[in-house]
């Protein structure tokens, strides 16, 4: 019996993305830091509002060096970079990895000084 992989990889127009092929119905998963709902959330984002600011104590101390051990999506990581902090993100699932690494190449080829942000 031969094993097929539910996910996989997929260049699109608006990046890489990431496909389920259970449900083909969906749209490719892309990350974009810079428009959608991500976007909106960061520009959004105080440290009054944002759980993940509070956590990491940015009200106190904006300019933190965080290390995002979890980063998933990118989404608190992105969040918290908006906040004035820097975040060094971490990856293990190798798909969603390189997920991230489109997204921020994007994000650095339309806005470079984030470059700055992301360790």
């Amino acid at each position: 019996m031969t094993s097929v992989e539910s996910f996989s990889l997929l260049n699109t127009a608006s990046g890489l993305g990431l496909v389920w092929h259970e449900h083909e119905e969906m749209k490719p998963l892309v990350i974009d830091f810079l428009a959608g709902k991500q976007a909106r959330r960061a520009q959004l984002a105080t440290t009054k509002d944002e759980a993940i600011a509070r956590a990491c104590g940015l009200a106190k101390h904006p300019d933190s060096s965080i290390l995002d051990a979890t980063a998933g999506l990118g989404r608190d990581a992105w969040v918290l970079v908006n906040l004035g902090a820097t975040v060094a993100m971490l990856e293990r699932q190798p798909k969603v990895y390189a997920l991230l690494a489109d997204a921020l190449e994007r994000l650095y080829a339309e806005q470079p000084d984030y470059r700055e942000q992301f360790f």
